[in-house]
């Protein structure tokens, strides 16, 4: 038997023409954009797999351990839920971002003032329990929509004022 009697030969002919070749290569798929879950589609099957809520993981307030958010909330803002900024004083702040943060209070009006997030006013954000500062809470600046901002008001907590409890 000879070598070539399975290699089957694909002759040129018009019918084909039209056909562009066919790429072997195993990287074919385009990239495509994995959506993330809404929270409510987050939650259930957390909820679901739980004996109750207080199975749920809980992030609390360092200081008094009053229970502000869960892991369960975090939110890709800018391609990332972590991210490290410096205010205009020179204080740096690792922050992690949530969609909800029950847990704190929000005070002061909002202002796009050295905004971290273009296209997001901001205001502080506070434990309830205690009252140490916690972070901000931010929402899209409707007057100067550039289109950079996803539109989803969401918390940006400081990582070093809170703790992770089971």
């Amino acid at each position: 038997m000879d070598n070539n009697d399975n290699i089957h030969s694909t002759q040129h002919t018009p019918e084909n023409e039209a056909e562009p070749p066919l790429a072997l290569d195993h990287n074919d798929d385009s990239p495509t954009k994995i959506a993330e879950p809404d929270t409510l589609s987050r939650l259930v099957p957390q909820l679901k797999n739980s004996k109750s809520l207080k199975e749920t993981p809980r992030i609390i307030c360092k200081a008094c351990h009053f229970t502000i958010t869960s892991p369960l909330f975090l939110i890709s803002i800018g391609q990332s839920a972590y991210h490290v900024f410096t205010n205009p004083s020179g204080m740096s702040f690792d922050i992690q971002t949530f969609d909800i943060a029950s847990g704190c209070i929000v005070s002061g009006a909002f202002t796009n003032h050295f905004s971290w997030f273009p296209g997001y006013l901001w205001q502080y954000a506070y434990c309830e329990g205690c009252g140490e500062h916690l972070g901000w809470h931010y929402k899209k600046d409707e007057s100067t929509d550039t289109g950079n901002a996803e539109g989803i008001p969401f918390f940006a907590l400081i990582t070093d004022h809170l703790t992770f409890q089971n």
